[in-house]
């Protein structure tokens, strides 16, 4: 039998907390968060401290899920290659952009 680890996803109604968007806050209370639909690209969270704070931040709750080391893997690459996607999207829209400012 494989140990399992207990991990935190923050959840929003439907929704599940995928991370911090890269964004200058005006003040102390702003803040830019993403959600996603899809629980096997949320992050998950070892320290459910933190998981709280963020859910009590944007009105979310914390669920326990309960995972193998392997699962954990598999989903902590998902996650991973998902935020990795909208960074490869921006780097697209600029190089766009840079064409088009060049013609």
């Amino acid at each position: 039998m494989q140990n399992t680890l207990t991990l935190c996803l923050v959840k929003l109604g439907e929704l599940f907390y995928a991370g911090g968007l890269h964004r200058m806050p005006y003040d102390e209370t702003s803040f830019s968060y993403e959600f996603v639909k899809d629980e096997e690209v949320a992050f998950l969270f070892i320290d459910k401290d933190i998981a709280e704070r963020i859910a009590k931040k944007c009105g979310g709750v914390v669920i326990n899920k309960e995972i193998t080391s392997h699962e954990y893997t598999q989903l902590t690459i998902k996650h991973e290659c998902y935020i990795k996607s909208g960074k490869d999207w921006n780097l697209e829209q600029e190089k766009v952009i840079q064409k088009l400012l060049s013609n």
